[in-house]
């Protein structure tokens, strides 16, 4: 028999994009998790965050031995983390975004702090059994994430002035009278 190989309808990259892009967040949290607790690793993660703060990094992994602590950010593939923002309302109020919790965190010199997407699983294995190599894609990405115009050391992150979020804006103040008060007209007194 004479077999003729057929061309591939996809070719080998964009064959493996398409088996990550099918990995959720929770299938690569789920694979962090086993191997984390495999290779002898505490893991924590915050299930339910509704009251917790915002943008903190989905794991915290420790290992007693080797006093390595590890702060990561799961993504799906090709996803970036959040930036910090105002939220919408009346008074908008400052929401920390998971970008200023991993730049924040890259300062303290006894941390590690990745951004793992699901084509990682293979560094995600070696940096909890060896170590991270500077030349492994997920050490590049957050490097570059990081360095990048917004995130370069003082640089602030938080704008200084929340942007229109086209709402209702507050009624203008009433004018001032010529006696100095707001626009509000005294009655005279009642008649005795």
């Amino acid at each position: 028999m004479n077999y003729r190989q057929e061309p591939l309808p996809l070719s080998v990259d964009e064959a493996v994009a398409v088996v990550w892009s099918g990995w959720t967040e929770d299938m690569l949290l789920s694979y962090v998790r086993k191997t984390a607790t495999m290779c002898g690793w505490r893991f924590y993660h915050t299930r339910f965050s509704l009251k917790s703060e915002a943008g903190f990094p989905d794991c915290v992994i420790c290992h007693e031995v080797t006093g390595r602590l590890i702060f990561a950010e799961l993504k799906r593939e090709g996803k970036w983390p959040t930036e910090g923002r105002f939220s919408r309302g009346v008074i908008p109020r400052w929401i920390t975004g998971q970008k200023e919790w991993l730049k924040t965190l890259a300062t303290v010199p006894c941390a590690e702090v990745f951004l793992w997407w699901p084509s990682d699983t293979n560094d995600v294995a070696a940096i909890l059994s060896d170590g991270a190599d500077e030349g492994m894609a997920c050490v590049k990405r957050i490097k570059e994430y990081l360095d990048g115009p917004l995130g370069k050391v003082g640089v602030p992150l938080r704008p200084a002035d929340p942007p229109h979020l086209g709402r209702r804006q507050r009624p203008p103040a009433p004018p001032v009278d010529a006696a100095g008060g707001r626009g509000v007209r005294l009655r005279p007194p009642p008649a005795r």
